[in-house]
């Protein structure tokens, strides 16, 4: 056993409970230095670039006082000055200040430094300060920034801190001087540089000053206080949106609670949210961040821990907590010497360290401090925990000093060495809560591993983390903190125990922002739902009060269902095509990860009075069965792969395991058959927890939300697979050799997508998708049942070839994306379409999918356009395109067939045209006949003569879409060339997806194209025909005559007889009765018949079957006036527009009609008699030339519904 600190752990213990009153022996501490105003000689020798002030910084002046001396340049009036290495943010050292009431400590600058005014990244200035002891609440350091004597800026810090505090103001959310009016003083207002309209973009400084607080109780006349400062930098650029307020700095970035990432760091603002309402509920309760009382962190003994948490109603959540950390009881592993001694070893490897209270304090007259620390009734922690070491750091805090803005590499490296991860020290946190929960821990085992749990946390809150902290910058935490968060909690019998529970419950509240429970509901956060969800329920279920815990349990439940059900426009969550979003967009890698939070929270509460809503619960589901449908098992399409055209994110099956298990919606069932039944096949198991494992499903759907049409059918090229692994509930195994029966097969998916004016096309971020430009420029994405066989790899992948896209080629060099930050958002690239056009429509197994493409004027690419459409029927696809226009006469266009990676040598790209040839390596065939082209991942493409079709099998050469390396790879890319600046150019293409006998397509014989007739393909229609389902497909992009003088033949027209329509919309028209609207007629009433009664009744007159669909869904009216300038579209944040949320945006109803031959009337079952609320339908029958001619008329009243209107037209009798 290793038992070589265990008494200084517990020494370190008694340190801070000397705060109330009691005493200790000098002998007993752990040393330190002999003089804490004198720095350790042997660091003072090491050569640093932090020495002393640093004025080579691009940040501009940074002081780190890694010197001996306090630099000539800092200066009290009243107080002394030492470097001190007891306490130190970066390097060893830092400079001690002991000063008395009004005290000044005086920065005087080496030359006079101007501060310019960037809105994007706001020169800022940021420091950490060290206080031991807490000053009353009342009490302030302020800052001043002067110009020849005189105050420009200023700002003030509340006192009521202790331990590491960082600071982080911009210099555009401090107070003004007198300098910034001219009428008030000329010569300070010459210190600055102002716009026509008043607007302060550059002022200037010669120094700043730091004031230390008044006399108060805490700070009696002529009592000495001290305070260390570390890490000083004057002006480095910070990111706009990531200042953070706190308790000390509630001023700072005050439009936070307004701004897109306040769930990062709005977190002043939720606690002030939550701190009202608990006064509310309870007068008398606690609602400082942390309360500075002996009462706070006195020790509970077991039975009082054991009362606080006795409630009847949390039983059931902390039980299934403990299963999801995988403390079932009766299974807790035991734990071996080995993980207890490599628990030890990294412990040792934190070098946390004890400080010497007596050193810390010298010269400070102690036993004053311990008195005046017990009157203070508010605020931080009475004194810091009396712990040092490496400091503490996540990634993000740190960007502002990895930015090349603001620091040289050797300054950055020198920054960032021998510091903590907080992610680690999280991660040891779990592992040795857990441990605690050993069934043969030793009770020597178990004090150490207390002890150590109980120092890192004592570690982590002197280093400035706990409630009410911003860590001087919080974005992206939660990923960071998981783990230290949940160890909290599972430990939380031990920190109550020394008097950690209520800092802890606090904590864990303060940075998951659980106030946000009271919160106005607008959206749902896929962040929040994956980094801060489940930690903001801990942090209720550690209240220690029963009747404000279940309030807030209550509310919080309430706050989550209407989380799931409510999501407008772009703003996040689940969409009412249950697409998740998230950056304004369908994006499935984050939205798997909003499931790894939502998916064990619903599972936790499922069995209590806190549980989901009914509705909730439904709409969760629902959004779990469609990511399984639009998803090829765990892998992510292309197309909905966001900024992350890769393997590297992938379903995550565990989310589809938690929420079977919190039961079935109607809560009939414990475990959901459907969820269960898709965890099982996601895992290989024969079963879980009962349920067979289910095939994937097939059918044909259409959603508004990600501009997409999804297909999947049966893959018969593909070999069904059974399972690999047993069910871990029942245990029942896979049998030996399953039968036919038992076989599951595979499916093949097919994606077509785009984008328009309200959903971005492409996500580009400084490491991430730099070559996205033309993703979604009618993408056209097929995925085989095999999917090894999958035609796409992102190495050596040709950007400019997305399968089913229109584009001009580019060299690399212009097709990289060029980023640049924008008004409330990061360095990204998110273009918006100006077109409104992009969509689809579904009718059982038939679908249209169409967009217009226009270019970017930001790549100067304004006279690109290009109209698109796919039509499927079954495993049919006919893609069309007209009005191709360009003005690039260096670079051509291209409509990519296909860009299949070669992952067998010997599984090749067969071309048919007047002759079989498979197209080996360095191959590059052109042909204008008519041809047909196999791609062995399973499709098989025929193109009519009259295009240019090109084939080409090359080694080809790419970059990498995160850093711009050289790739390649064997590919066999397919495209037809449009030429450069082509001026109207069409093209027409049909595709046959895992056909059985796709052998024979290579073969030289004659097979017959896909039966199918183009009944329009011009610049205001694409319209087909398909004669096996009578059924024709249409994407009309203007109002249009339909006639024999016009696109539309009468033959036609003739199976469905539409001859006009007078707005841009989709259709399907057919003579088949769609299953999809007989599957949701239940049980309503049309006058005495049920609906299904209805529908009978009218197949008997061979009625016409429509399904219509407006794809613009009307976020807003209008042209947006910072879009165009000069008549050229302009880039904006999409986060910055108006209508992101959906609040306040009134839009008119869609006023749709289309002409029909012949005389008919309304069939009594449609979309708009079962939803009256979403749209009207009424229909006029005129006489034209001696022809009936029915005019439909539909009123659309919630367009950004983006439903699909369907109904039947009944001829008259």
């Amino acid at each position: 056993m290793r038992t070589t600190s265990l008494s200084l752990t517990r020494v370190a213990r008694i340190l801070w409970y000397l705060t109330s009153g009691l005493t200790l022996a000098a002998s007993a501490i752990v040393p330190a230095l002999s003089n804490p105003n004198t720095a350790n000689t042997a660091s003072s020798a090491v050569t640093s670039v932090l020495q002393g002030v640093n004025t080579t910084q691009p940040g501009g002046l940074m002081y780190f006082f890694e010197t001996s001396e306090v630099p000539a340049s800092v200066s009290a009036a009243q107080g002394k000055l030492a470097i001190s290495n007891l306490f130190a943010k970066d390097g060893t050292n830092s400079l001690s200040w002991d000063y008395v009431a009004g005290d000044v400590l005086t920065f005087t600058l080496p030359q006079v430094t101007t501060i310019k005014v960037d809105p994007v990244k706001p020169r800022t200035f940021m420091l950490w300060v060290y206080a031991p002891q807490a000053q009353a609440a009342t009490s302030t350091y302020t800052f001043n920034f002067k110009y020849q004597g005189k105050v420009v800026k200023s700002f003030k810090v509340a006192a009521n801190f202790a331990g590491w505090r960082g600071i982080t103001v911009p210099y555009q959310d401090m107070v003004n001087g007198n300098g910034f009016d001219a009428a008030v003083d000329k010569e300070v207002a010459s210190a600055t540089t102002a716009t026509s309209n008043g607007k302060i973009e550059q002022f200037k400084i010669d120094a700043f000053e730091i004031i230390a607080p008044a006399v108060s109780k805490n700070t009696p006349s002529g009592q000495v206080s001290r305070l260390y400062i570390d890490q000083l930098l004057l002006q480095p650029g910070v990111d706009n949106r990531w200042p953070t307020p706190d308790s000390q700095l509630p001023k700072v970035n005050v439009g936070v609670k307004e701004q897109i990432n306040k769930n990062w760091n709005g977190l002043h603002y939720y606690a002030e949210l939550l701190a009202s309402k608990i006064k509310l509920l309870d007068p008398t309760a606690s609602t400082e961040p942390v309360v500075a009382s002996a009462q706070t962190y006195r020790n509970l003994d077991s039975a009082e821990v054991e009362k606080i948490f006795a409630d009847e109603s949390i039983q059931d959540i902390l039980q299934r907590i403990d299963i999801f950390n995988g403390l079932e009881p009766g299974k807790i592993p035991a734990l071996t010497d080995e993980q207890f001694a490599a628990l030890e070893d990294e412990y040792a490897s934190f070098g946390i360290k004890y400080i010497d209270l007596q050193q810390a304090y010298a010269g400070l007259e102690l036993g004053k401090i311990v008195e005046a620390q017990q009157v203070v009734t508010t605020g931080s922690p009475v004194s810091a925990f009396p712990v040092g070491g490496k400091t503490l750091t996540y990634p993000t805090y740190l960007d502002h000093l990895k930015d090349p803005i603001n620091t040289t590499t050797q300054v950055r490296d020198e920054l960032l060495a021998n510091t903590n991860d907080l992610r680690k020290i999280g991660q040891w946190t779990l592992k040795v809560a857990k441990a605690l929960r050993a069934y043969n821990l030793s009770s020597e085992q178990r004090g150490m591993l207390e002890d150590r749990l109980v120092s890192v946390v004592q570690y982590v809150i002197s280093q400035g983390f706990y409630a009410g902290s911003n860590y001087q910058i919080v974005h992206h935490l939660g990923y960071q903190t998981r783990e230290y968060f949940t160890g909290m909690f599972l430990a939380r019998d031990v920190l109550a125990k020394y008097g950690l529970l209520d800092i802890t419950q606090k904590t864990i509240a303060w940075y998951s922002g659980t106030g946000r429970i009271y919160e106005p509901i607008n959206d749902a956060n896929a962040d929040i739902f994956n980094t801060q969800l489940l930690w903001m329920l801990q942090s209720l279920l550690l209240i220690d009060k029963p009747a404000i815990r279940t309030a807030l349990l209550e509310q919080f439940s309430s706050w989550l269902s209407a989380s799931i059900l409510v999501s407008n426009n772009l703003s996040g969550g689940f969409k009412p095509d249950n697409s998740i979003f998230h950056h304004g967009q369908h994006y499935v890698a984050y939205g798997i990860d909003s499931l790894r939070g939502l998916a064990p929270t619903v599972y936790q509460l499922a069995g209590s009075k806190y549980a989901l809503s009914r509705a909730a619960a439904q709409k969760f589901h629902d959004v779990l069965v469609n990511l399984d449908f639009t998803n090829k098992g765990i892998n992510i399409p292309i197309a909905y792969a966001g900024r992350h055209p890769n393997s590297n994110y992938r379903i995550q099956p565990v989310a589809y395991k938690w929420a079977a298990l919190a039961g079935s919606p109607d809560k009939s069932q414990v475990v959901d058959p459907t969820l269960a039944g898709i965890y099982a096949r996601l895992e290989g198991m024969v079963s879980f927890a009962g349920n067979r494992a289910l095939p994937e499903m097939v059918g044909l759907e259409a959603f508004p939300y990600s501009t997409s049409l999804v297909a999947r059918q049966t893959d018969k090229l593909a070999q069904a697979f059974y399972c690999s692994k047993a069910d871990p509930v029942t245990g029942a195994a896979c049998p030996e050799q399953p039968s036919a029966g038992q076989q599951i097969s595979e499916s093949y998916l097919f994606i077509a997508r785009g984008y328009s004016r309200y959903f971005p096309g492409n996500e580009a971020y400084a490491a991430n998708n730099l070559y996205s430009r033309y993703n979604l420029n009618g993408r056209l994405e097929y995925i085989p049942g095999d999917f090894s066989k999958r035609s796409f790899n992102p190495v050596g992948y040709d950007w400019n070839h997305y399968d089913g896209t229109t584009a001009i080629v580019l060299p690399y060099e212009q097709l990289k994306a060029k980023l640049i930050q924008l008004p409330s958002a990061g360095v990204e690239e998110m273009l918006l379409s100006d077109q409104t056009f992009a969509g689809a429509i579904a009718q059982d197994n038939k679908g249209v999918f169409a967009q217009i493409v226009h270019g970017h004027a930001k790549y100067q690419q304004q006279d690109f356009w290009a109209y698109k459409s796919a039509f499927v029927f079954g495993n049919k696809v006919i893609a069309l395109g007209s009005n191709i226009r360009a003005t690039d006469t260096q670079n051509p266009v291209h409509t990519t067939l296909l860009q299949q990676y070669m992952y067998d040598p010997q599984a090749l790209v067969t071309l048919v045209s007047d002759q079989a040839q498979a197209i080996t390596m360095d191959s590059v065939l052109s042909t204008t006949q008519e041809a047909r082209v196999v791609s062995p991942s399973g499709q098989v493409f025929f193109i009519p003569a009259g295009q240019k079709l090109v084939v080409k099998h090359t080694q080809q050469q790419s970059v990498d879409d995160r850093n711009s390396k050289p790739t390649e790879n064997p590919f066999t890319l397919v495209y037809l060339d449009h030429g450069k600046a082509p001026q109207g150019a069409n093209y027409e293409y049909s595709m046959l997806l895992a056909p059985e006998n796709l052998e024979a397509y290579t073969q030289a014989q004659e097979l017959k194209a896909p039966s199918y007739q183009v009944v329009a393909n011009t610049n205001n229609a694409q319209a087909v025909y398909d004669p096996e389902t009578a059924t024709l497909g249409l994407a009309l992009y203007a109002p249009t005559v339909l006639s024999n003088k016009a696109e539309l033949t009468t033959q036609a027209l003739a199976p469905v007889g539409l001859v006009g329509a007078n707005t841009p919309s989709m259709l399907i028209i057919s003579r088949q009765a769609p299953e999809q609207l007989q599957a949701r007629l239940g049980a309503a009433k049309v006058g005495n018949l049920t609906y299904l009664q209805a529908f009978a009744n009218e197949q008997g007159n061979n009625p016409l079957y429509l399904s219509v669909y407006d794809p613009d869904l009307r976020f807003y009216a209008g042209v947006e006036a910072d879009q165009i300038k000069y008549g050229l579209q302009q880039e904006v944040s999409v986060y910055s527009r108006k209508w992101f949320l959906g609040l306040n945006t009134k839009v008119p109803a869609t006023t749709l009609t289309y002409d029909f031959v012949g005389n008919y009337q309304a069939g009594d079952v449609s979309t708009c008699s079962s939803e009256p609320q979403y749209c009207s339908l009424s229909t006029k029958v005129t006489e034209d030339t001696g022809q009936k001619i029915t005019q439909v008329t539909i009123v659309i009243k919630q367009p950004k519904l983006g439903k699909t209107v369907d109904f039947s037209l009944v001829p008259r009798k």
